[in-house]
């Protein structure tokens, strides 16, 4: 966390009160000061705030790094923006008007064929491994960019089929996740739960489709005894 984090946020949250002036701002640093914040991530209208997602990239002087917003209602994400500000490209979308690129596709590439990034550097030892030494069936797997948007963006604009990550932080997810499902792709749980923001889960899948996810779910972690009990063990000792 950097002050620059705190001000944008600061600075976000004000604009978005003032468009809905009866809402509450649920953003990362504000849960940072206080954790009982997401208590309320089910109230009728919440903002969900990430003002510089990529924050080690940040502060090493790098890319990629991105700003994200989305807004809920009673729980559920019905407006989303990723913004790239090096690249300035914003995507944006809205419950059920579907997002400007679609992903959907009549065929679903061999999974050898399949790219994808895995964050699997923060993974329990015993569940990295056995991850990891999967990865030689499928295509081309990179162990991510420290930015969640940036790899959103990446599935979206069609330079990556999915991406395995380990938190699954509202603010880090929920704009994504929309843009994602709005344009023809999936994402759950590794235990094949759908993603809800409001849920406090480690371990999640995200691809351009449903048949893509069913394939890298299968080839990653189908047959891994319990992955997301020692997602949690990893978490608690780390």
């Amino acid at each position: 966390m950097t002050q620059i984090d705190r001000e944008v946020e600061l600075q976000l949250s004000e604009v978005v009160m003032a468009l809905l002036p009866n809402s509450l701002v649920i953003g990362e640093e504000k849960v940072a000061a206080d954790a009982t914040l997401l208590r309320r991530i089910d109230e009728e209208w919440v903002w969900l705030i990430d003002p510089v997602d990529g924050t080690a990239n940040f502060v090493e002087g790098k890319g990629p790094i991105a700003m994200m917003i989305a807004l809920l209602y009673r729980g559920k994400a019905v407006v989303a923006w990723i913004l790239d500000p090096v690249k300035d490209a914003l995507l944006t979308t809205s419950k059920s008007e579907h997002a400007l690129l679609q992903l959907k596709s009549t065929t679903t590439p061999a999974a050898s064929n399949l790219r994808g990034a895995a964050w699997t550097r923060y993974y329990d030892d015993e569940l990295r491994s056995a991850i990891e030494r999967r990865f030689l069936s499928l295509g081309d797997v990179s162990p991510g960019s420290k930015c969640t948007g940036a790899e959103y963006l990446a599935v979206l604009q069609g330079r990556q089929d999915f991406v395995l990550f380990w938190r699954s932080m509202p603010w880090d997810h929920a704009a994504g996740i929309l843009l994602l499902q709005e344009s023809g792709g999936y994402a759950a749980y590794l235990n094949r739960d759908p993603f809800r923001p409001g849920a406090k889960r480690l371990g999640l899948l995200v691809a351009r489709s449903q048949a893509v996810w069913n394939q890298v779910w299968t080839t990653l972690i189908e047959g891994v005894p319990d992955p997301e009990r020692l997602l949690v063990r990893e978490m608690n000792t780390s």
